[in-house]
């Protein structure tokens, strides 16, 4: 937490309110807090009692409901940003006022290797959205490069936030993603910026990330929110390509921990779970066969659609497993 710290200190930008929420905490975090709120009166803990809903959600609306500034913005406390990010923030925000700024980050593996995730939005950009196809046009080119549901790469307009009255939701799992749904469900106006401001730590210890669990019913259930959230009778190529990913995305993840769990239960993955059944027999095969860099999607599905495709693909993850 330290160094989460050290880069939100080290911003220019010194007029900001920090927000931490300790949800009951059992290792030294509130300690360490604690301490550097001693030199830091922009700091504010907030403690969650055992009587309050546990978990990410929870506390971020907590956060939401304690803050008083301009705009919302959410971090993990493993990961840090760049040193120019706030500068980078507040210039494009004067620039054009819009409900949500979304910018580019780096993921790092044990500090040792960094990917950059580009975007189709290449150059800094600013929308206004007045149809669904036209949303989900820009919707979908960043959710194929990973950068839609998170919330740590996004700044908010409180009022746009707090007038709409989205909130988390108290889900074990994918509550950035459902949030971020309801924000795009109402979202007039948004920027996106080039830069890379955003370090994530990716398998860090301890995170949700490595927490050995299914995530197949709140992923079903953002599926179903995406649905609702698109018109079905004027679904554009971008936006069929975009659902058909999301169920193939989820029908994979799921297979491959019930593989972790024992390589028999993905025998009988479809006779065992009528929602993975209903998701893969959803999944639109001509949809992959019309964006040709989607052969891997059309291998996936190919698999997906039988028992012995289904033991071939338990075989694939097995080889895969000793070739690690």
């Amino acid at each position: 937490i330290e160094r989460c710290y050290q880069s939100i200190n080290m911003q220019k930008i010194k007029n900001i309110e920090l927000i931490f929420v300790n949800d009951n905490s059992t290792d030294n975090s509130l300690k360490k807090l604690m301490k550097l709120a001693e030199d830091d009166n922009r700091i504010i803990i907030i403690n969650k009692t055992k009587n309050d809903a546990q978990g990410a959600g929870s506390s971020r609306n907590i956060g939401i409901k304690a803050s008083r500034g301009k705009y919302l913005y959410f971090m993990d406390a493993d990961d840090y940003l760049s040193e120019d990010a706030f500068d980078v923030f507040k210039n494009k925000l004067e620039f054009k006022q819009c409900q949500v700024l979304l910018f580019g980050f780096t993921a790092v593996l044990d500090n040792t290797f960094s990917k950059i995730f580009e975007s189709d939005l290449v150059q800094d950009s600013y929308f206004s959205f007045s149809t669904m196809n036209e949303r989900m046009s820009i919707i979908s080119k960043i959710y194929f490069t990973n950068n839609l549901y998170s919330v740590w790469n996004k700044v908010y307009l409180r009022d746009f936030v707090v007038k709409k009255n989205i909130k988390f939701p108290n889900t074990r799992t994918a509550q950035d993603a459902f949030f971020n749904i309801d924000v795009f469900k109402k979202i007039e106006t948004f920027s996106w910026v080039s830069d890379h401001l955003y370090f994530y730590i990716v398998n860090r210890k301890n995170s949700n990330q490595n927490t050995v669990k299914s995530k197949f019913l709140d992923e079903y259930k953002l599926l179903q929110q995406l649905e609702l959230l698109i018109n079905i009778d004027s679904k554009s190529n971008d936006v069929n390509l975009f659902i058909n990913s999301e169920r193939l995305r989820i029908a994979i993840n799921e297979i491959k921990f019930l593989y972790r769990q024992s390589p028999e239960l993905v025998k009988e993955a479809f006779s065992n779970n009528k929602r993975l059944h209903t998701v893969v027999q959803e999944i639109d095969f001509k949809v992959f066969l019309k964006n040709r860099i989607q052969i891997r999607n059309i291998m996936y599905y190919i698999l997906l659609k039988s028992k012995p495709g289904l033991i071939l693909y338990t075989q694939l993850l097995k080889l895969k497993n000793l070739g690690n």
